[in-house]
């Protein structure tokens, strides 16, 4: 039985990583008290408020650092947020899928989940980022392009595979059947 999904290192491989790292005030901060702080700002909690709360940690700290930081680091900290919320929601969907099948999920279900996972995160990010993003992917990186690009492919033919080895496993069957 699977106790929490933070036993999975694809999940807590998921901690926040800034793509480019600060160092104004707040970004010095220890993370425990940076996540404190990002959690004031998502509850929307005044900026003072905040300082008086964070006590020592919060000392030399003003509400133009908070400002500074709204802006950059704690967005950065809610789009983390929302991809971990996403891919927990994802994990959760093909664990409830092994539950479902008392853990002998058959090999076209889980195809299925990947399928299915796979195809929706092409679309988040289609809908996050727009066609205009892969036209400059295409353009800047046509290696990651083509890179995605074999990926699908390879999901499909493995999909396609996966349907006629079925399919031969069920003449197998019936041939093995009808000469007994």
């Amino acid at each position: 039985m699977i106790e929490t999904l933070s036993a999975y290192p694809q999940v807590r491989a998921l901690e926040p990583q800034p793509s480019s790292r600060r160092n104004g005030k707040v970004a010095r901060l220890p993370k425990e008290t940076r996540d404190m702080l990002n959690r004031m700002l998502d509850d929307g909690i005044p900026y003072h408020v905040i300082i008086d709360e964070l006590g020592e940690a919060g000392e030399g700290l003003n509400t133009q650092n908070l400002t500074n930081w709204k802006q950059g680091g704690y967005q950065e900290w809610v789009k983390n947020q929302e991809l971990i919320e996403r891919t927990r929601a994802q994990t959760e969907h093909a664990i409830d899928l092994l539950r479902e099948t008392d853990g002998t999920a058959n090999a076209a279900k889980v195809v299925e989940a990947c399928h299915m996972v796979g195809a929706t995160q092409l679309m988040e990010a289609l809908l996050d980022h727009g066609d205009d993003a892969v036209k400059k992917l295409l353009v800047d990186k046509p290696e990651t392009y083509i890179r995605i690009l074999n990926i699908v492919c390879r999901l499909a033919d493995s999909g396609l595979r996966y349907d006629k080895h079925n399919c031969l496993m069920k003449e197998s069957k019936a041939n093995q059947a009808q000469s007994r």
